[in-house]
């Protein structure tokens, strides 16, 4: 099982090293950056709006 497991391996790491590979790799790496943090600062603008909704909820009137 390992002979075989090392054999896939040895493949994938020859088929991701393939110079006609690599541009589409660095494509999809930065696109899942660029989507990640895109999820991550609408994530943060939620969560300011609803702490604004809520400390407004609660505000004295002062």
């Amino acid at each position: 099982m390992k002979k075989f497991l090392n054999k896939m391996y040895n493949r994938v790491v020859a088929w991701m090293n393939a110079p006609h590979m690599r541009r589409p790799m660095a494509a999809m790496l930065l696109l899942t950056a660029a989507v990640q943090m895109w999820a991550a600062g609408d994530g943060m603008s939620g969560i300011n709006q609803a702490t604004s909704m809520i400390s407004g909820y609660f505000d004295p009137g002062v």
